[in-house]
């Protein structure tokens, strides 16, 4: 499975050290590797940590976190200083498969939606294809939009870095290799995969419901999923929606991952549902 996730209810735990604005502050996020995991586990387990280097007492404050932290994260993994710790995140089968001398470290990428919910505001941060929705009265609200190389904007960013646009096996792909314009790490083609990431800010309302952020296994429309998701909340337990949800997508042949998280009363708790399709 390469999908990673983060589920946090409050980015700074008790007796820990960081700027005090983070601990009235969740996480959560989807990150969804290709060309191996290591790339979404090792951004899981480091972005909390950098995002408490910064000062968190207002959206715009987050929303410059967000960005400085990607910045570091993709700084980490091009520098090579962690390859050892990329590499341990793989198989020892696959590692021994490797040539002599090369990293597993130095390929690979991932996907980053990553939502910082504090009491008044909801910031997203994307990379990548993987979305974060928001239910709101019943409707969707997109908090991210995709990245995909066939967008114009995207097309035109990627062929002024020397990269080019074509279509292959269905899709739309950068260099004839990525589906996506946008990503953690694939540091082989650094500057034409950007980890700039989209932050959007919304304010939150008490017609908020819930937020789904969730992997590209999931194939559905954002109200679809909304739809899905609400229509079972009055008769299911959080945890058993979610699964069914996934348990809907995995026959796409994809890896599915959907964090579920309530802004209102009707949910028994929150739920993060990873989950590996079976083909």
């Amino acid at each position: 499975m390469e999908d990673s996730h983060v589920a946090l209810p409050t980015v700074l735990p008790a007796g820990c050290d960081g700027e005090a604005g983070w601990g009235r502050i969740a996480l959560f996020g989807v990150l969804d590797g290709h060309g191996g995991a290591e790339v979404a586990r090792f951004c899981s387990r480091h972005l909390p940590q950098e995002l408490l280097k910064y000062p968190a007492n207002s959206g715009a404050e987050v929303e410059a976190a967000l960005r400085g932290s990607f910045a570091k994260l993709q700084n980490m993994l091009e520098s090579g200083d962690y390859a050892d710790e990329l590499t341990s995140q793989r198989s020892a089968l696959y590692a021994r498969l490797l040539p002599p001398g090369e990293s597993c470290g130095t390929k690979g990428g991932s996907t980053a939606c990553i939502c910082a919910v504090t009491e008044t505001q909801i910031i997203t941060a994307n990379v990548g294809d993987s979305r974060a929705v928001l239910s709101r009265g019943g409707q969707s609200i997109a908090l991210s939009e995709d990245h995909k190389p066939e967008n114009f904007a995207e097309k035109q960013r990627i062929e002024a870095a020397g990269g080019f646009v074509s279509f292959r096996s269905g899709h739309w792909r950068v260099n004839g290799d990525l589906n996506m314009s946008r990503a953690l790490g694939d540091v082989e083609y650094k500057d034409v995969i950007s980890s700039t990431p989209d932050v959007t800010i919304h304010d939150r309302s008490p017609e908020d419901e819930f937020l789904a952020i969730f992997s590209d296994g999931v194939n559905k429309t954002n109200q679809e999923v909304v739809d899905f998701l609400s229509e079972r909340r009055p008769v299911g337990k959080d945890a058993e929606t979610a699964e069914a949800l996934v348990s809907s997508c995995v026959s796409g042949g994809d890896n599915v991952t959907l964090t579920v998280v309530r802004l209102d009363n009707s949910w028994k708790g929150l739920r993060s549902r990873p989950r590996r399709s079976i083909t």
